[in-house]
């Protein structure tokens, strides 16, 4: 038997196979590496929306705590003698006899609380910012409270604040029925 040592075959890959082998493997990781960045831009949105939502919900079941064992609601930064309706300000006294008005400040986008006629102090956080906020009296009349419990309506739009974050609109509205007669 005639051995020919010049073309030994040995157990390595060709260069054309390596070439082939490293292309593929730098594609695949290119296509995971942009998958997974999207994937955390499209998280840290979620997280910045779901921290606007939560923001918007606690400022309102606040309102809708204190509302429901208030009495004496108008509409309007000062309870006027006769029944004015400006729809984005509420003033009431609350169940510990306090005069309490929520608002609206188109500065700051963010819904405010003041008692005792003193400063106003924002209740949502920097990460929601809200647009719209609409107060409606129900049950009561120009020239009394109805027979029926009064009803408030809170109306507002709140939006996503943040940096390289794509704005998010939520529409909120509820129905507050107050606790007491008048």
């Amino acid at each position: 038997m005639i051995h020919n040592s010049k073309f030994k075959h040995s157990g390595g890959f060709t260069i054309i196979e390596l070439l082939v082998a490293m292309t593929v493997f730098v594609i695949v990781i290119s296509i995971v590496a942009v998958t997974f960045i999207s994937t955390l831009r499209a998280q840290r949105t979620l997280v910045t929306l779901m921290a606007a939502n939560d923001n918007a919900s606690l400022a309102l079941e606040q309102m809708m705590r204190e509302i429901r064992t208030g009495k004496t609601f108008c509409l309007g930064a000062v309870c006027p003698q006769q029944f004015e309706a400006t729809p984005d300000t509420l003033s009431f006294t609350n169940a510990h006899a306090v005069p309490v008005v929520y608002r609206l400040n188109t500065g700051t986008h963010a819904i405010e609380r003041s008692e005792n006629n003193g400063v106003f102090a924002p209740i949502t956080g920097a990460a929601v910012a809200i647009d719209r906020l609409t107060f409606e009296l129900v049950g009561r009349t120009l020239t009394g409270p109805g027979v029926w419990p009064e009803r408030i309506l809170i109306l507002f739009r709140s939006s996503t604040v943040g940096n390289n974050v794509a704005i998010f609109f939520t529409n909120w509205q509820t129905s507050v029925s107050v606790r007491t007669l008048q």
